[in-house]
């Protein structure tokens, strides 16, 4: 019986540090920065192009955050946001983090993207970002956050 009270209290315990540590806020603040090859549909044909990508969290509060998410094509095919075609945008984001402590689900607040993250370290994240009809855009990349 000992030994069965000794077990409930071991498992009582990690699950309140568990618990715990699952409470704390992670540190996102910050600009967090990358550049992939996007897949995005262009005069209807899908093509693969490289893109410079910057995230930025301006305000972390509980489980929400507010920032904006930019992107800056590294060659000369654009992107299209709101239906015009640009080389670059910057777009308001609002989103939420799990009860993990490490997982992010955020909308772009004048746009149909939508994005997930994942943290994989304090200074790395991978982040992927989807959009639907009339204008899809698919690509997944590793940020890492930039110094001040």
């Amino acid at each position: 019986m000992r030994i069965l009270l000794l077990a409930v209290g071991a498992v009582f315990s990690l699950s309140l540090s568990l618990g715990q540590v699952r409470a704390e806020e992670p540190n996102l603040l910050g600009t967090w920065s990358g550049e992939t090859r996007i897949l995005l549909v262009l005069d209807g044909e899908i093509v693969k192009v490289p893109r410079l990508m910057t995230l930025v969290f301006e305000e972390v509060e509980g489980n929400t955050f507010v920032g904006f998410h930019s992107w800056q094509a590294l060659t000369d095919s654009p992107g299209n946001v709101a239906g015009e075609d640009v080389l670059g945008a910057s777009e308001p984001v609002i989103g939420v983090i799990d009860s993990d402590g490490v997982t992010l689900h955020f909308v772009e607040t004048g746009d149909r993207g939508v994005m997930l993250a994942e943290l994989l370290g304090p200074d790395r994240l991978e982040f992927t970002y989807l959009e639907t009809w009339p204008h899809a855009v698919a690509y997944s990349l590793v940020m890492e956050r930039q110094g001040d």
